[in-house]
């Protein structure tokens, strides 16, 4: 029998009707797909977004192993299906993943320790960090030994001792097209149902180091970008499901889109998607930090459809410093603001409060 594997995005909903994160679940759609290109048919994944169907699945057909995302947003709601996987068999291994996680040693044995539903927890890029935890899996029968050597990328309290056992980290994804397309190969085609709203990323890193975002950390610095053939059937695809069902908007997860020469033919492209299929009709995306004018130019064919981020997080110098910041002279950042007043583009101002050596007043 394949191992079974269920992996959760959850979201928070109210009367199963409204959710509180309405982003596809692109995250474990890419863990998912990168599983499967290793492992093929000796695994079996289900993707979740709402918790009343992994509910469901888990009194159903439990599985051998449950990865949850985390979150700030939904660190507890998935927490609770740790501990209600634990409640239905105590061997089956939980994983979690994301950006809710301390980056020191001595933090993340406490985060631990205070999860004892939790067996595992991924740091940074958690395609291949996952797919080792499967490996693992694989090729050892007895469960209890799952956790016994340190897994790169991972990071877990071994079961006797209850001491830290951190693997070393791992490389970063350069060649991100190893990374099957979960939208292209039909992975997230449960989620087209009129409700979420398609999550993409055409690059991945951030030369900025400010040091409240996870982003910020030396290991993000290089950005990598998938392929241009990549983004293209992509996109293709997402625009063709996305206008089927009524779904007019997206959310783009690059951190400074606009500053890289490559954005340029990814918005031509979301031009040409939308001459084709009126898709998408709104963008939500996060545009370079520090070249605005660049940015207007790049995205300027779509026009009302972008947001411009003005973000400053501080006007604060003290604050800026220790928040290793700088921002664009304050002086550019209104001729900018006029100029996409003039062209009638739509911006907003990006502030965020408190940050270290803010005070009340």
């Amino acid at each position: 029998m394949p191992l079974r594997i269920y992996l959760a995005d959850l979201t928070h909903t109210h009367t199963g009707i409204r959710v509180a994160t309405e982003a596809f679940p692109l995250n474990i759609g890419l863990v998912a797909s990168y599983a499967l290109k290793r492992f093929g048919r000796e695994i079996e994944v289900r993707l979740f977004k709402y918790p009343e169907a992994l509910e469901q699945a888990l009194l159903q057909t439990p599985p051998e192993i449950l990865g949850c995302s985390n979150y700030t947003w939904n660190s507890r709601l998935s927490e609770h299906f740790l501990r209600m996987a634990k409640a239905l068999d105590p061997k089956i291994l939980t994983v979690f993943g994301g950006t809710n996680y301390p980056f020191d040693l001595q933090n993340q044995e406490r985060f631990l320790a205070s999860r004892p539903a939790l067996d595992v927890h991924t740091f940074y890029e958690s395609e291949i960090a996952f797919s080792l935890v499967v490996e693992r899996a694989l090729s050892i029968s007895e469960r209890s030994r799952w956790l016994e050597a340190p897994l790169p990328g991972c990071q877990f309290l071994h079961h006797e001792t209850k001491a830290l056992v951190s693997g070393s980290p791992l490389e970063r994804i350069r060649d991100l097209d190893s990374i099957p397309s979960p939208y292209a190969t039909g992975l997230l085609d449960p989620f087209f149902d009129g409700q979420l709203t398609p999550l993409l990323e055409t690059t991945r890193g951030c030369p900025f180091t400010c040091n409240f975002c996870n982003a910020g950390a030396s290991y993000f610095t290089k950005v990598n970008r998938f392929s241009d053939p990549y983004i293209r059937e992509e996109w293709a695809y997402v625009a063709r499901r996305a206008s089927a069902v009524g779904i007019g908007h997206m959310t783009l997860t690059d951190n400074n889109f606009g500053m890289l020469p490559q954005d340029t033919s990814t918005a031509e492209l979301m031009g040409e998607l939308q001459e084709r299929h009126g898709w998408p009709r709104s963008v939500t995306a996060w545009t370079g930090k520090n070249s605005k004018r660049r940015v207007i130019d790049v995205t300027r064919r779509l026009g009302d459809t972008l947001v411009i981020s003005m973000a400053v997080q501080s006007m604060d110098g003290r604050v800026l410093k220790q928040i290793a910041r700088s921002n664009i002279r304050l002086e550019d950042y209104r001729a900018i603001a006029e100029e996409l007043n003039r062209q009638g583009r739509p911006q907003m101002a990006e502030m965020i409060a408190p940050l270290p050596g803010d005070t009340w007043e």
